[in-house]
This record gives C-alpha cells, structure tokens and sequence, in this order.
C-alpha cells in the first residue's frame, strides 16, 4: 500500500460525510493511526482494510488496488447504521441490552412524535 491506498481511503470516508474519528472508532483504533493511514506513512492490517471496507460500503480491491469498481452504496443509510451496530457489538457484546433500551426508547419517542 501507499499514497495512493490513503487517497482512495480519503475518498471513501470523504462520500459518507465521515470524520477521521469516527471512522478510526468505528473500526477500533485511534484517530492518530487512521491518519497515518491516510497519508500512506502506515498499512492497516488486512483485519482493519476489511472493517473500513465493510463500514463505508466499497469493494475492498478497490480500496488496496483501485481496481473494479468503487461499490459507493447510496441512499443505504440504515444498512450502513446496521453495519456500525454490529461491529461495536462485535467488539462490545455486553452492550447488547444498553442498545436494545435505547433502540425501544427511539422507537417510543418516533411513535409519540408521529401521533401528535
């Protein structure tokens, strides 16, 4: 990887109105290390290109290589929600029942919200 893997990777993060940090959250690792990555002064490991291809929805060979196609998936944002959600349980699976609250509290609220 290089320079290049680091714009492609700018690029990316850039389409899905994603800052540095919470893109280096998401994946795990601190906003510091995402920079290098973007800059070409570091490689994530294969692990990590994985989880930045998966959250931000393009086609990993692109993301190494810049070759196929991009795979940009528009207009997904609840997929792309889903996709953080699994992997902080991934990372995090006692928080399970915290999210399942505050996911039956959104709910309450958009209903309360839609009956008025």
């Amino acid at each position: 990887m290089n320079i290049q893997f680091g714009k492609r990777l700018k690029k990316a993060r850039k389409g899905k109105n994603l800052t540095q940090k919470q893109l280096a959250e998401s994946i795990g690792v601190n906003q510091k290390q995402y920079q290098h990555w973007e800059r070409g002064r570091a490689e994530p490991s294969f692990d990590k290109v994985k989880r930045l291809s998966y959250m931000l929805g393009i086609n990993v060979e692109w993301l190494l290589y810049g070759n196929g196609k991009f795979v940009e998936k528009n207009g997904e944002k609840a997929s792309d929600l889903l996709r953080m959600i699994q992997l902080f349980l991934k990372d995090n699976p006692r928080a399970l029942p915290m999210l399942q609250k505050m996911f039956e509290l959104f709910i309450s609220e958009y209903k309360a919200m839609r009956g008025k």
